[in-house]
Order: structure tokens, then C-alpha cells, then sequence
């Protein structure tokens, strides 16, 4: 190269007064910038985070309060459950975000916090007298 002196990291053309400037050098300094924006664009678009979705169920458990784990503090937590009887209703549901958590639904550092009516789980009122699970959904 004509240069006299690099960059350290990229190598790139670093002129003195008195040196030749080259086209030559111009094209490959071009041609380092360019592997080193993509080599950068990969690394964000394969490493950026991304907002989840997280979706489960819980069955309440009838006492003042239930925490449910999800490993993450969520932004949004949106609960609900099918009504008794099969109806295909949310019998309860509440919404907490962020600053704004619902009178029985609370975000915590590991998940969410429910209680009153998210933390009641009455029997379908079938033969099996099973529990109607409540719904969540989750985001990152």
C-alpha cells in the first residue's frame, strides 16, 4: 500500500503528506469498511433481544395470593379463565402492564402475582369436578 500508516483495528489507510494516494487503496480500505458494517449488522440483527410471547396455564389456589414463576420480569401479563360450565366466555380476566398493575394481578421481577379472582378456581360443574385453568399470556 502507499500509506504510510493503518488503523489498528481495520487496517485502513492512514496518509501522510508526502504519500501516493491510490485508487487501489481506496477500493480495498471500501472493501474492509463494507465485511465490517455487515460483520456489525450481523451481530445486532442475530443477537438483538426480541420481544416474546409467553403463553401458560395455572389453577388457582384459593388462598390470598399465588405467585407464577416465568424466569423474567414481563412487561405485560393478560389473565383470563373460561367461565364454569364450559361457556367459552373469560369468566375472569385482568390486564397488567408495566407501572400499571390490575387490583388482582401484579408484575413481579420472576413473573406475576395473582389473587381475589384470578386466585379462585371454582369446579367446572361437570361430572369430573375438575378446575377451570386459568389463562396467560405474556411479553417480554
Amino acid at each position: 500500500m502507499a500509506s504510510s500508516n493503518q488503523t489498528s483495528r481495520y487496517q485502513l489507510c492512514q496518509w501522510a503528506e508526502d504519500d501516493p494516494v491510490l485508487r487501489e487503496d481506496f477500493n480495498a480500505d471500501n472493501l474492509k469498511t463494507e465485511a465490517a458494517i455487515v460483520s456489525a449488522l450481523h451481530a445486532v440483527e442475530y443477537n438483538k433481544p426480541v420481544i416474546g410471547q409467553y403463553t401458560g396455564t395455572y389453577t388457582g389456589s384459593n388462598s390470598k395470593a399465588q405467585s407464577i414463576s416465568l424466569g423474567f420480569q414481563p412487561r405485560m401479563v393478560f389473565v383470563m379463565n373460561r367461565g364454569g360450565g364450559g361457556e367459552t366466555y373469560a369468566g375472569y380476566s385482568s390486564l397488567a402492564v408495566t407501572n400499571l398493575d390490575a387490583e388482582c394481578l401484579k408484575l413481579t421481577a420472576n413473573g406475576f402475582t395473582v389473587e381475589g379472582s384470578l386466585n379462585y378456581s371454582p369446579s367446572t360443574g361437570g361430572s369430573t369436578g375438575a378446575a377451570n385453568p386459568f389463562r396467560y399470556f405474556a411479553y417480554r
